[in-house]
């Protein structure tokens, strides 16, 4: 394998490293809530940015391991709320 394959790899692992270890602090500042939690809350707990913890957050509820809400207000978009565990706030 030339020194450009070795490099790439080196890259993915780190990479992948990284991604555990965000997911892992996403996955912490969810479970120490009681309640539900936005992106932008998130993200300053974790130390990430907004996009960054919504993908974080979105994977966790594609897998199953969070769910999602959405809370209207007055006006503009909704918030999507996340929340830790696999059963749907009521």
């Amino acid at each position: 394998m030339g020194v450009c394959g070795r490099l790439g790899l080196r890259e993915r692992v780190r990479r992948e490293h990284r991604w555990g270890l965000r997911l892992y602090l996403v996955v912490t500042a969810l479970q120490a809530e009681t309640g539900d939690l936005s992106a932008a809350e998130t993200a300053e707990r974790v130390g990430i940015s907004r996009v960054s913890a919504r993908r974080y957050l979105e994977h966790l509820c594609v897998t199953g391991q969070a769910q999602q809400k959405l809370r209207y207000g007055t006006s503009g978009r909704p918030e999507h709320r996340y929340r830790w565990g696999s059963e749907a706030p009521r």
